[in-house]
């Protein structure tokens, strides 16, 4: 398995160890408050909003990515699921 590349101001964070991060709670409280910064229209998302990662061999990776930058945090984020 390929390692991802490191760089000083890229924090990766792989699926398994997203789980022990936050409770349902906590997570059920961060997307309220997301949704509520939308609302608020302080969320500036990518253009497009949503596009695939698909690589060819050795990889063969398909994902679905979404990003944008939360004005009030700041931060800049994206999420990736996998589209198989």
């Amino acid at each position: 398995m390929t390692q991802p590349a490191a760089h000083p101001d890229v924090l990766f964070v792989p699926y398994r160890d997203s789980l022990d991060l936050l409770s349902v709670a906590d997570a059920m409280r961060i997307c309220e408050e997301v949704y509520a910064m939308h609302a608020r229209g302080s969320v500036a998302w990518s253009v497009p909003p949503s596009f695939k990662l698909d690589t060819a061999a050795p990889f063969h990776n398909h994902w679905h990515v979404k990003a944008a930058t939360l004005t009030d945090v700041p931060i800049t984020a994206s999420n990736a699921s996998s589209s198989k």
